[in-house]
């Protein structure tokens, strides 16, 4: 970012050695303009193209994608990488730049337009001299995982298939079991018993009757 062709802004900041820093580059495709910002501050701003993105291709970290020289690589270390789908404001950068290197809560608050999340780079596999190291953040408290009635859906049965009347009869089969525990406290244990004797939706001798 700091050493961008389309706005050279390296000389604006000194960035110190052996220390965390944070950049951010945004961009419109209504305005056509390029904003950059170090440590949440603006530095620089530039009109360029407004053409759109087009699905594919790829995303080079660290190197200059015009370049293979082995002087253009970064030569230091990323952290909580993300790429957004809206242009984030100058308060939003602020506020990234305010939550620390070790925070994930800012980021929260943009998750339904995180398209590319560190969490999703890390889960890839690594080739070259690439590796993980210890960036002395404490581990993320697991979060709270949240649950919706359409969940089912997400079964090899019904996921990626033809919903036809068949599967509906065995959907609409998988909640009328509830009906034999009407009145009853929904207990660790019940849950247990669905999902032993009703692990698939329609499973069960009252699917059949």
């Amino acid at each position: 970012v700091i050493h961008s062709s389309y706005l050279q802004v390296h000389t604006k900041i000194t960035v110190p050695l052996h220390t965390w820093t944070h950049q951010c580059l945004t961009w419109s495709t209504s305005s056509g303009v390029i904003a950059v910002y170090y440590n949440g501050t603006l530095i620089g701003t530039k009109s360029v193209s407004k053409a759109a993105l087009h699905e594919g291709g790829y995303i080079l970290l660290g190197q200059d994608s015009s370049s293979p020289s082995s002087s253009e690589v970064f030569g230091g270390q990323l952290t909580r990488l993300s790429v957004f789908g809206k242009e984030l404001s100058g308060t939003e950068v602020s506020e990234l730049y305010n939550g620390g290197r070790c925070s994930s809560e800012v980021e929260k608050k943009h998750q339904k337009v995180r398209f590319i999340t560190w969490e999703s780079i890390l889960s890839q596999s690594r080739t070259g001299n690439v590796k993980e190291v210890d960036a002395g953040c404490p581990p993320p408290e697991e979060e709270e995982k949240e649950y919706s009635m359409w969940d089912i859906l997400h079964q090899e049965l019904y996921i990626n298939q033809t919903l036809t009347s068949e599967k509906l009869i065995k959907l609409k089969a998988t909640w009328d079991i509830l009906d034999h525990f009407v009145g009853s406290t929904i207990t660790e244990g019940i849950i247990a018993h669905l999902k032993m004797f009703h692990p698939k939706p329609g499973t069960g001798c009252d699917a059949d009757s």
